[in-house]
């Protein structure tokens, strides 16, 4: 095997590929399996900018 230096001087060794597994993954859930719950209006606030939300403390 040879090995390799990077520019700051560490040595590499190539990439060796692995064998892959031929175990097929399970099916996946259908998309509406799961119900998606409702947003929180309240926790989107869009009248305050959001430099103001990061920088004032009292908010």
């Amino acid at each position: 095997m040879t090995t390799a230096l990077t520019p700051d001087g560490h040595e590499t060794s190539p990439i060796t590929p692995i064998a892959s597994d031929p175990t097929p993954a399970p099916p996946a859930n259908p998309i509406g399996a799961h119900p998606v719950p409702e947003a929180d209006n309240a926790s989107l606030d869009l009248s305050t900018p959001i430099l103001e939300v990061l920088t004032d403390p009292d908010l």
